[in-house]
């Protein structure tokens, strides 16, 4: 999986998760810290999050490119 080379890299990764009606909305900043057949764990000192990846579509590309920090567009 594409993910496996990043946990093992310790690279960070901001995730923005926008739910089909585009109104809900969670961020997180932190490290992959387990990427498990269709499910990532991103953790961070605070906080972590579990992202079920089936039927999930990606957009990668430079960070400066997605928005605020709040996760507001």
């Amino acid at each position: 999986m594409l993910f496996s080379g990043w946990k093992d890299d310790g690279a960070k990764v901001r995730a923005v998760l926008v739910d089909a009606d585009e109104i809900t909305r969670c961020t997180i900043e932190g490290t992959i810290s387990k990427v498990d057949n269709a499910l990532m764990e991103i953790k961070n000192a605070r906080e972590g999050m579990a992202v079920n990846l089936i039927g999930a579509t990606f957009d990668y590309g430079d960070s400066r490119d997605f928005g605020s920090r709040d996760g507001t567009y």
